[in-house]
């Protein structure tokens, strides 16, 4: 993760057409909203949709839907650019943590 801080932008472009995106969640998309560099990724089904408060993304999956995607990051101010990504660092740190998610699971089966 530490040489993640020193990229502008963190790309992870999966395909979202694929069937099992459904039940997929890159660890590289938690990795990269954790690592306070903002994150442009394709959105997937197996995504939940309170993450993408917290990265960007793009809805042309080709090269141009990217380059689009990028240059519209490009264009924000480094200030705003700063506050997604320390935002997107604070909601994995303190709501996606390993030990909120592990008291989770126990909840869930408790209650069944």
């Amino acid at each position: 993760m530490l040489q993640e801080k020193y990229a502008k932008i963190l790309v992870n472009p999966r395909p979202s057409k694929e069937k099992f995106t459904k039940y997929s969640f890159p660890s590289k998309t938690l990795e990269y909203l954790a690592s306070g560099t903002v994150a442009i990724i394709t959105k997937l089904e197996g995504i939940p949709n309170e993450y993408y408060e917290y990265c960007y993304t793009f809805e042309e999956e080709n090269i141009d839907g990217l380059a689009k995607g990028l240059n519209e990051i490009m264009n924000k101010s480094d200030q705003e650019l700063e506050n997604k990504a320390r935002k997107a660092k604070n909601f994995v740190m303190y709501k996606k943590n390993n030990n909120i998610q592990v008291s989770r699971i126990l909840k869930f089966l408790k209650d069944i």
